[in-house]
């Protein structure tokens, strides 16, 4: 059975089941996309705390210091959130979230919608997630790492933390962003 003969199927059955499978299918490509920014995560931290940093005393570029706007590292008590930890975190993210717009817009949605109007409300709202998500996970990996986790564990447990939150404020966000049109809704059962 092919994904649009399910599809067609939920559709038949009513608005309400055609939004519960739009969300199994959301959950699916959010944990596609969890597995591609998680995977690239570990790979770039990998990565950075093998680079040397540039600031005297510390010891791998993942470990450096940084602050700029209002994004600051979280480097105390043990715990490690540098500016490689920075990058890393918002790049995976940034990658997960362009696969999960990809992805949805077609697969999960049905949506033709014009890219060029959906992409950039969907990257000013995305902009405004991710500077939240990049803002509040030194501070969560502070607070993970207090228990004597590792920088990798407690890397990994915020990350699970922001994406569920990423996760149901994207739900609506694409819903309403990827609606269809009435010409290309499939039809409904009376």
């Amino acid at each position: 059975m092919a994904l649009k003969d399910v599809d067609n199927k939920a559709n038949e059955k009513g608005k309400g089941m055609a939004a519960i499978w739009q969300l199994v299918k959301f959950t699916l490509v959010s944990m596609i996309a969890a597995i591609v920014q998680i995977i690239l995560f570990n790979i770039l931290q990998k990565v950075f705390l093998g680079m040397p940093s540039s600031v005297e005393g510390v010891a791998s570029f993942f470990e450096q210091p940084y602050k700029f706007w209002f994004f600051e590292s979280s480097i105390k008590d043990g715990a490690i959130a540098g500016l490689g930890y920075f990058i890393a975190q918002n790049v995976s993210n940034v990658v997960a979230q362009i696969v999960s717009f990809l992805v949805n817009r077609k697969k999960t949605f049905g949506s033709s919608a014009n890219i060029a109007v959906t992409l950039p409300i969907y990257l000013v709202i995305t902009v405004i997630i991710l500077s939240f998500v990049a803002w509040v996970s030194p501070i969560l990996t502070d607070w993970f790492s207090s228990f004597g986790w590792s920088a990798q564990l407690a890397g990994n447990a915020t990350m699970l933390l922001t994406m569920m939150f990423q996760f149901f404020a994207f739900f609506p966000v694409q819903k309403i962003l990827f609606k269809q049109k009435k010409e290309e809704a499939p039809a409904q059962a009376q």
